[in-house]
């Protein structure tokens, strides 16, 4: 039986480290242990790594500690993964200052994930951005590829 894809963006990993909201610090980590289990196929890419690169130590060591905890599935940029991201940003579901996230839902339907878990509501885990990213699978003959807070997804 094949595993459940699940695509990190760089929002979750970061929760591990935020005392600031321990209700999201607590979620972080419980799924963090579930994914530890290989239950689920983790994705990770190359635009999470590179988010990773700006942060300071010694989160961004903690961070690259935590995600080699990890068994995934990892994920480099190419033309296609950018003409995803620049469709996105054409179509007007998120604007040219938020291409990171574009870049990362692009990941998300190139690696044929099944849901792609973000802390962000405002951009990426919303109904107007679902519905988006819905059209755009559809276009390039992705599967549905649903983004989740990750208190809404089911462990």
């Amino acid at each position: 039986m094949r595993k459940t894809r699940i695509y990190l963006d760089t929002t979750i990993p970061n929760h591990l480290f935020h005392d600031d909201v321990p209700e999201k610090k607590k979620r972080t980590q419980l799924l963090w242990e579930e994914f530890q289990t290989d239950i689920y196929e983790i994705v990770i890419s190359e635009v999470l790594f590179r988010e990773i690169g700006r942060c300071r130590e010694p989160k961004r060591q903690n961070m690259v500690e935590q995600i080699e905890k990890l068994n995934y599935v990892y994920v480099s940029l190419n033309e296609e993964i950018d003409e995803i991201a620049d469709e996105i940003i054409k179509r007007g579901y998120l604007t040219k200052r938020h291409k990171i996230d574009c870049l990362q839902i692009a990941c998300a339907l190139y690696s044929r994930s099944k849901y792609l878990l973000s802390w962000n509501y405002d951009d990426l885990a919303n109904h107007k951005t679902n519905k988006g990213v819905s059209e755009i699978a559809n276009i390039y003959h992705f599967p549905t590829l649903e983004i989740l807070l990750p208190f809404n997804f089911k462990i």
